[in-house]
């Protein structure tokens, strides 16, 4: 039987909660997400993601 997502553990190994993703495009460009127990909006810059796919704008 497979196993299933425990949130602790994911929150240990880094991730956050996602309220909404708004974009999508080789993945997520824009939408709101936890951090620091908040919802804030993020979103990736079109034209420079190609060089830094994990960094978005807070």
């Amino acid at each position: 039987m497979a196993e299933g997502w425990d949130r602790a553990d994911l929150v240990a190994d880094g991730f956050t909660h996602v309220y909404v993703e708004l974009e999508w495009w080789d993945g997520p460009r824009a939408g709101i997400v936890d951090i620091d127990d908040a919802p804030h909006y993020f979103e990736r810059d079109e034209y420079e993601s190609w060089e830094r796919l994990d960094e978005y704008f807070v």
